[in-house]
């Protein structure tokens, strides 16, 4: 025995799935691409992106001649949007050129200026600036926003038995409180966002790091956020795919107790963990493994050393499917399996419109719309739509 830990390792089996995977009521099987995306970017949303805007206008200058846009002139601008991450160009301005370099006749069939739509960039904006603050809340500008894409998403589709949750990050390099540096990411500087997904991709929960999370009792922030993600997904037997920067063992019995299993990397220098997880030296192949309150900790040698964390595994080793197998433990390659987060960000890149800016809070609006939008747009329909897997020969 060990701090209560136990080396004497039970088998672990998966808590039963109660709920089940579905669409909203409001998804037809004939339902196309656009339809969906027009679903979670409906009319309503529309007349938000641009209720404000009359607020940034003045009476000289540029804003001096802002007009109010109706909905058509809202999907003109959207659509250019769209199509500037779709055909990337050097600057704003060489979409409308009639150079034969940057010409395109796209742009001059759509009947709106390059300054009528930089006009509308600049008055864009989500937020009653005559309406009461709250000190502390620094995502006020936005917030509405991403409320009402989240809202709509988990409407329209309720995950199934797997979910993962992962950090993303939307660029930026501008002047923010809460900017983050993070080197393992392909866009090492920008805002934090906390993302929770099905393995095929679809974002179902969108949280932005702004550096006052609150905590809720026994867990640490990681942990607290990975709770307040999945908090409408509890009770019902699903599987929580995490990484090192999230899990530790409070979180495991807190999910435990509220019926939710827990599957991660874990980090040895979290507290309440056995003494093997730091001290312990094993030799390529070896896995040591111990469990307490049904909560397994492994450690596994290869290159170097893999701490995991679980509450539905054992030390239970398996055989790679690949041209030279090789053991490994089932848990690592339960977790090598579940790459949701990555296969969302990789999706969203294809399209992604984002380009320097000072405001930070339009570049959320845009990979809100034209990333995670337009991502689980495509992912309900490839549900409805399912393609016929080739046979093997």
């Amino acid at each position: 025995m060990n701090n209560g830990w136990s080396y004497t390792v039970r088998d672990l089996q998966r808590l039963p799935f109660t709920a089940e995977e579905r669409l909203g009521v409001d998804v037809e099987s004939h339902s196309t691409v656009e339809s969906i995306f027009c679903y979670i970017i409906d009319d309503e949303f529309l007349d938000m992106l641009f209720g404000y805007a009359a607020q940034i206008s003045s009476d000289a200058g540029r804003l001096a001649r802002w007009k109010d846009v109706d909905r058509n002139m809202m999907k003109k601008f959207l659509g250019i949007i769209l199509y500037t991450g779709i055909v990337v160009k050097p600057t704003l301005e060489c979409y409308w050129k009639k150079d034969p370099i940057y010409y395109h006749p796209l742009m001059h069939k759509l009947g709106m200026s390059y300054n009528t739509f930089t006009l509308m960039l600049r008055c864009w904006h989500f937020a009653d600036n005559s309406a009461p603050r709250n000190p502390n809340n620094r995502l006020y500008k936005v917030q509405p926003l991403v409320d009402k894409i989240v809202n709509k998403s988990q409407q329209l589709l309720t995950p199934g038995d797997c979910v993962i949750i992962d950090e993303s990050m939307v660029p930026f390099k501008g002047r923010l409180l809460f900017r983050q540096y993070n080197p393992s990411k392909t866009n090492k500087y920008g805002i934090k966002i906390y993302k929770l997904c099905t393995a095929d991709g679809y974002t179902w929960n969108y949280e932005i790091y702004c550096g006052d999370d609150e905590t809720i009792e026994n867990l640490d922030k990681p942990g607290s956020i990975v709770v307040k993600l999945c908090r409408n997904l509890l009770v019902a037997g699903r599987l929580i795919v995490a990484d090192n920067f999230d899990t530790s063992f409070p979180l495991a019995t807190y999910l435990l107790a509220n019926q939710t299993d827990l599957c991660g990397t874990l980090r040895k220098n979290r507290k309440h963990l056995p003494e093997y997880a730091k001290a312990k030296k094993l030799q390529r192949g070896e896995v040591i493994a111990s469990q307490k309150e049904n909560v397994t900790v492994s450690k596994w040698r290869d290159k170097r050393d893999v701490l995991m964390i679980s509450t539905c595994h054992s030390d239970e080793m398996c055989r790679t499917r690949q041209r030279n197998p090789k053991p490994k433990p089932k848990v690592v390659l339960e977790y090598n399996s579940k790459k949701g987060i990555d296969f969302s960000d990789q999706l969203c890149s294809y399209q992604s419109p984002i380009r320097k800016s000072l405001i930070w809070y339009k570049k959320i609006a845009i990979d809100m719309i034209f990333s995670v939008a337009i991502t689980n747009s495509v992912v309900v329909y490839n549900k409805l739509h399912p393609t016929a897997v080739p046979k093997e020969k």
